[in-house]
């Protein structure tokens, strides 16, 4: 389940891979543009959930993608990525969160031929630990989705 707060920092992971400096080499017959992203940032807000005790926000981020040009012209594009943020409120944590998301997509003469993505969602709040998961591989050509996994649970 994304979250207001999970969202906002996923958005802030996203930016991070959005800056990245690809670096270029050549392998077998193939272009091949990889990129690794990494980032930490703490920073101090006046209050957390509704406490006005100051708290201390920390979001750690890294993100790997691989594009693969074969000399046909087809691409292969896998990506992972993850963050994490974590609340301190007086020393102690009160919110921590995670998620994880990998993608890889096939593309031949130009035309988008499958996508396989997998998000997962992993929160700590309120002495409970939850995780969402959402994972699916899409046909293009045929709309088929191959398969769909769906799930939520808390413990």
């Amino acid at each position: 389940m994304m979250t207001w707060k999970s969202g906002a920092f996923l958005v802030a992971a996203l930016a991070v891979l959005a800056i990245a400096s690809p670096s270029t080499a050549r392998a077998e017959g193939a272009d091949v543009t990889s990129e690794v992203v990494r980032g930490h940032d703490c920073w101090t807000v006046p209050s957390w959930g509704g406490v006005d005790i100051e708290a201390e926000v920390c979001l750690t981020a890294m993100s790997v993608g691989q594009t693969v040009q074969t000399p046909e012209g087809n691409f292969k594009y896998t990506g992972n990525s993850w963050d994490e943020i974590t609340v301190t409120q007086a020393g102690q944590l009160v919110y921590s969160d995670s998620h994880s998301a990998h993608v890889h997509d096939l593309e031949a003469q130009g035309e988008l031929l499958s996508v396989h993505m997998q998000l997962i969602e992993t929160y700590w709040d309120a002495d409970q630990v939850c995780t969402a998961r959402f994972e699916y591989h899409l046909q293009i050509a045929t709309g088929e989705v191959i398969f769909e996994v769906a799930d939520f649970s808390c413990r």
